[in-house]
């Protein structure tokens, strides 16, 4: 602060400090920080672009997407501020063209000799959010050496792989991004997403199930949290994010991703659209996955796709209609006990560090085994890269095709002690 009041017209310590106050939650003032260095700068990215998020955060959708519409008009080869536009506009047909012309920008980036490992990886992302699965397995495929991480370039084939629906492919590529993992690949002692904070999910839980509600929907925990809360009295510890299953769409023509845009703080995968019957968002901060739940004769049916081999599980019908209450509806404990037992299975009393209901839940339902697989491999990966090596090697033992390390370039990542988290 100090550094800021001393220069005024130091711009970068009065970025920085625009910055920081966004992060202490004073948008108003970073606004404000912002205009005024786009003001001494108006051709500048980076002030346009976190004028747009402060926007945001002030609660402005509609400001904010002018912002960034006047980003493209002064930068038009920003392909962020595209992504923004499609963050931020209520409107689909919009929010394709926005994706598109960032691919388009990206692609053009992309088609000079050496392209920097970020670009290469944004335009890929860029045509998994345009949901052109080939074409994104083609480009992580021909580019192999350009990534110059044999590590990261197969786990990208296998996520092509994967949202095209070959996911025999997918788990073979998923396991040579296991193999090429070397020492710089680990953090110990970090993960890749935060763990739930009780006092921040509360009020992500409340917004959102607020909206559903007034949409007529019926919002019902599910895996880890219905676990936790049914089991623990609380949200489980270890979990990194919020699962909620929305009983009602089956009989209205309301669709998730139209209740999520209704609300400027919430932020939508890019790669969602509407239809979809899993959606993960992000809350204030706060991860929560919602899924549609079809009713199927005596069951429910909810999952990741409709793919034919994806991730789904089936559960039985609850025998009472859930109680109804501000957030998440309150499931009788009868009810509640029939789907914990059916998501983890007789032994649910007792914490299990390495179950993963996409591995070995009994729940599963017309599952491909090479997408349980994939998964298994993907979470013994994410595992082994936080340094916990007797994790991965436990679910790597519960995968339903056996998953061979012979080949793996770094047998010491197998050996070594685990990781404190």
């Amino acid at each position: 602060m100090r550094v800021s009041q001393e220069s005024p017209d130091y711009q970068a310590a009065r970025f920085l400090l625009g910055r920081v106050l966004l992060q202490l939650n004073d948008p108003h003032t970073s606004v404000r920080i912002f205009q005024a260095l786009i003001g001494h700068s108006p051709e500048t990215e980076t002030y346009r672009l976190a004028l747009c998020m402060a926007l945001l955060k002030t609660g402005d959708a509609e400001a904010a997407l002018q912002a960034c519409y006047d980003l493209v008009r002064v930068r038009p080869e920003c392909w962020k501020a595209w992504n923004s536009i499609a963050d931020i506009t209520p409107d689909e047909a919009a929010r394709l063209d926005a994706l598109q012309s960032s691919l388009d920008i990206l692609s053009q980036l992309c088609a000079i000799p050496s392209p920097s490992q970020s670009l290469l990886r944004a335009c890929f992302e860029a045509q998994l959010n345009l949901r052109q699965a080939d074409r994104a397995l083609d480009f992580a495929r021909t580019r192999y050496e350009q990534f110059q991480d044999p590590c990261l370039a197969h786990d990208l084939c296998a996520r092509a792989a994967y949202f095209g629906g070959r996911f025999a492919l997918a788990f073979h590529d998923k396991i040579r991004s296991l193999l090429t993992l070397r020492p710089k690949h680990v953090c110990h002692g970090q993960t890749d997403r935060q763990r739930l904070s009780e006092g921040q999910a509360g009020p992500a839980i409340h917004r959102i199930c607020t909206l559903l509600r007034q949409a007529g929907l019926v919002p019902v925990p599910l895996a880890g949290t219905l676990l936790g809360l049914y089991r623990d009295r609380r949200l489980l510890k270890t979990d990194r994010d919020v699962d909620i299953g929305i009983l009602g769409l089956d009989t209205t023509d309301t669709d998730m991703v139209d209740i999520v845009r209704k609300a400027p703080e919430l932020l939508l995968n890019r790669y969602a659209r509407p239809g979809d019957r899993y959606l993960p968002l992000t809350v204030n901060g706060t991860s929560i996955d919602l899924f549609r739940m079809d009713p199927c004769g005596k069951d429910l049916v909810f999952g990741f796709s409709n793919q034919p081999g994806d991730i789904e599980w089936r559960l039985s019908k609850p025998a009472s209609h859930p109680a109804e209450a501000s957030g998440l509806a309150r499931l009788s404990p009868a009810d509640a006990g029939i789907w914990v037992r059916q998501l983890y299975g007789p032994g649910w009393k007792v914490p299990d560090p390495y179950f993963s209901s996409v591995v070995h839940s009994p729940a599963l339902w017309n599952t491909s085994p090479h997408v349980r697989a994939y998964y298994a491999v993907h979470r013994a990966r994410m595992a082994l890269r936080q340094g916990q090596v007797r994790k991965a090697r436990a679910i790597l033992d519960r995968s339903p095709i056996p998953v061979p390390l012979s080949g793996c370039e770094c047998p010491q990542l197998w050996s070594e002690p685990d990781a404190d988290i």
